[in-house]
């Protein structure tokens, strides 16, 4: 290993600030990908990636839609000019679930949403202001849906429809496999940087207690 990544990866730990790299070449942020059902049983639909965890080797997924028309405050719409998709699209952030990266890993990508868009989808996810007609952060590339839903009319029992088929289609990780998952790249990480087992014994320890998803993205060397 190169001095640069070694002090990188220090200084990254030790500050706890993410060290950006690719944690799967075929898998990036706001790819529009198709999601497959790992047992063949129900219908792909199409999401956005709108986060990648590469220690449990998981993605933050929205949903998203053709029917533009029908995208509501809550939601994004996207034109084929701007994410160069076949089709115009509706993203709907209330409709983000975690999938397993084999579900979409071998799958075309068949369009991308900027950084600022997926910024922007996430921040609405988040937010508590169903009501909220303010996009923020401003981008270029997306609008905000105008369809005044109402509880029980057809729009809202489609809705419906595809949220239980989204539920469906993105499975739990089972927690054991996912421990397992972080347990083996923890290992990895470590039997490739033998440097921070030469470290001082605290700072090394500080540095393998963050080794965790929730803290840094897992660089490869």
């Amino acid at each position: 290993m190169n001095e640069a990544i070694k002090n990188k990866i220090i200084n990254a730990l030790q500050n706890n600030t993410r060290v950006n790299s690719e944690v799967d070449p075929n898998v990036l942020r706001g790819e529009i990908r198709l999601v497959s059902d790992p047992d063949g049983n129900l219908a792909g639909r199409y999401g956005v990636i709108i986060s990648i965890n590469p220690l449990r080797e998981t993605a933050k997924i929205a949903l998203i839609s053709n029917l533009t028309n029908l995208a509501t405050v809550r939601d994004f719409v996207a034109s084929s000019k701007s994410t160069s998709a076949p089709f115009d699209v509706a993203i709907i952030a209330d409709g983000i679930n975690t999938v397993d990266l084999i579900q979409v890993r071998n799958n075309p990508k068949v369009g991308i949403i900027c950084k600022k868009c997926v910024d922007a989808v996430k921040t609405k996810s988040e937010s508590l202001n169903f009501e909220d007609a303010q996009l923020s952060p401003k981008t270029d590339c997306i609008e905000q849906g105008h369809y005044d839903i109402k509880i029980g009319d057809p729009v809202w029992n489609l809705r419906d429809t595809e949220f239980l088929h989204w539920n469906q289609l993105c499975v739990e990780v089972d927690e054991n496999i996912i421990v397992l998952r972080e347990g083996l790249k923890i290992k990895e990480f470590i039997d490739q940087n033998d440097f921070i087992m030469n470290m001082d014994s605290n700072l090394s320890f500080e540095i393998i207690k963050n080794l965790d998803s929730s803290s840094l993205d897992l660089i490869r060397c």
